[in-house]
């Protein structure tokens, strides 16, 4: 909401990990409402996460981006999660 309230474009979020919140999810959707684009990393353990979600990156919201990592040779590194969703 601090950011919504800035009248920010994108939020970039290199977090995650915990369980889904409804909380959460709401506020995300409150960005999605004022156009706000909300980037959130896919993760650090090597998942699929269209098989085990990971949060927030899983949110089904239409403002929501997860972003894998990747290695030096431009190839999904070892250790990030990843899906085709």
């Amino acid at each position: 909401d601090y950011a919504i309230n800035l009248d920010v474009d994108i939020m970039s979020n290199s977090w995650g990990g915990g369980a889904e919140s409804e909380a959460l999810k709401e506020a995300i959707a409150r960005a999605a409402e004022k156009n706000i684009l909300f980037v959130a990393a896919a993760g650090n353990k090597s998942n699929n996460n269209d098989v085990i979600s990971h949060y927030p990156s899983n949110y089904d919201l239409k403002n929501v981006i997860a972003v894998a990592a990747m290695n030096s040779v431009e190839e999904l590194a070892h250790f990030s999660c990843y899906g085709r969703n």
